[in-house]
């Protein structure tokens, strides 16, 4: 049995969203009681973004709250590094639990310790430090989802499809019915900032968005090889590609996807010019 007793605080905290526990819960709060999603029985993933949560909460929390949160016993959370390459491999962190303003949320070591058997599967401190793909999501599942859940955090590099396949399935027989995936991705980004203005005209918002939906398509499709040609035709900067396609090697032939929320930053601001 693993014993290990160290805590890695998130430095998320007064920078991606508010250090004040009882501010955060009222804002995170805030978001789940404006929305109206009835929750259902056999969700057993959700994609979500990852910005800032004046940007992001609101269509993280369509998705979440549709779960049925009684039957959630362990949350697995699968994100892209955005600050370590990691070619070809996978970072889980050597805690117990991770601190947010809203307290600790342990980590399924018993989980962990036989993903790290995998060779694609290894610990880099590193990564953890500060990467939010991952770590913005727990504030939002500890008011979701309460205190009882057990967490894995998976940080995914640069996968190709066939070390894909194989995260997913190392990851396959250590699910079950009471396990949620959680794959956070945001998808276009658009503008100079980031390298990447394909577009021109007045439609520019409209050209994101079926962009976004050209990519979207091919998951609902649980297409994975047609997913990443779509990625390359188009140059398409979704960050979690990777983790999109771990998600895609582990969908049964019987799931079924679909769309709860959609929204940009660039609708959200007028800003015509950058845009997640």
């Amino acid at each position: 049995m693993n014993t290990k007793s160290d805590v890695m605080t998130s430095a998320l905290a007064g920078r991606w969203y508010t250090a004040q526990p009882e501010e955060l819960a009222r804002e995170i709060d805030a978001y789940l009681e404006a929305g109206d999603a009835v929750s259902e029985q056999g969700i057993g993933a959700v994609i979500v973004p990852h910005a800032g949560y004046d940007y992001s909460a609101k269509v993280a929390v369509a998705a979440l709250s549709r779960v049925d949160a009684a039957a959630v016993r362990r949350i697995v959370a699968i994100g892209p590094s955005h600050r370590v390459s990691l070619a070809n491999r996978v970072s889980v962190p050597d805690v117990s639990a991770v601190r947010t303003p809203l307290g600790d949320v342990s980590l399924d070591r018993g989980f962990i310790d036989v993903l790290m058997r995998h060779p694609s599967v290894i610990c880099e401190p590193e990564v953890h430090m500060g990467e939010h793909s991952v770590q913005i999501q727990l504030p939002l599942l500890q008011r979701t989802f309460g205190d009882d859940f057990l967490f894995v955090p998976v940080v995914v590099g640069q996968l190709d499809v066939p070390t894909q396949r194989r995260v997913a399935a190392a990851l396959m027989p250590l699910l079950d019915d009471e396990t949620l995936v959680v794959v956070s991705s945001d998808f276009t980004h658009y503008g100079t900032g980031f390298s990447y203005v394909p577009f021109r005209g007045e439609d520019i918002r409209q050209q994101i968005d079926d962009l976004d939906h050209r990519v979207f398509e091919r998951v609902v499709a649980k297409d994975l090889p047609g997913f990443w040609e779509v990625i390359e035709q188009t140059g398409a900067t979704v960050c979690g590609r990777s983790a999109l396609g771990v998600l895609l090697g582990l969908l049964p032939d019987a799931a079924t996807i679909e769309e709860v929320a959609y929204d940009t930053s660039g609708r959200q601001t007028g800003d015509r010019d950058q845009s997640v």
